[in-house]
C-alpha cells in the first residue's frame, strides 16, 4: 500500500497518469513483451499494485525514461 502520509489526490493523479501511459502503443508493446495482464487502477488497487509490483514498474519507468521528453511533451 502507499504510505499513509501520501495525499489521496496525489495517488489519484498518479493513477490517471499511469492510465495515460498504459494507453500508449509503446507501453502496450512493453507490457505484451513481459506478459503483464491488464490493470484495474482504482485508488485502492493502484496503491496495492504499486506495492506488489514495484520491480515491474521500475522496469517500465526505466523503459520510458529513454523517451520521456517525447512521450510527455504533449
Amino acid at each position: 500500500m502507499a504510505p499513509t502520509n501520501v495525499p489521496t489526490p496525489l495517488i489519484e493523479s498518479l493513477a490517471l497518469d499511469f492510465q495515460k501511459i498504459m494507453a500508449m502503443p509503446e507501453y502496450r508493446a512493453f507490457r505484451g513483451e513481459r506478459g503483464l495482464a491488464a490493470l484495474n487502477l482504482s485508488e485502492r488497487d493502484f496503491s496495492r499494485f504499486v506495492a506488489q509490483q514495484r520491480k515491474v514498474w521500475e522496469q517500465a519507468v526505466e523503459f520510458f525514461n529513454i523517451n520521456a521528453e517525447e512521450a510527455f511533451s504533449g
